[in-house]
């Protein structure tokens, strides 16, 4: 699915236009764990999304404050 489509999706399906690419970050994921994307479908948005800027949230784990990149 290219990303003009999945924006078109977004909208169609959320009402409304995403506020930012991290909302469509957030709506691809879910849409993948739902299984209405295919896993290469899902690898080629997130490639998009991060073009455009999208960033995964931090973490607070406990009463520490993690970045997404040392959870690993």
């Amino acid at each position: 699915m290219h990303l003009e489509s999945f924006i078109n999706h977004y909208i169609l399906i959320k009402k409304q236009k995403p506020a930012n690419v991290n909302d469509l970050l957030d709506y691809a994921t879910a849409c993948y764990i739902d299984e209405e994307l295919s896993p290469r479908e899902y690898r080629c948005l997130l490639n998009d999304l991060d073009k455009k800027g999208s960033k995964k949230p931090d973490y607070i784990v406990g009463d520490v404050y993690t970045p997404v990149h040392m959870l690993s």
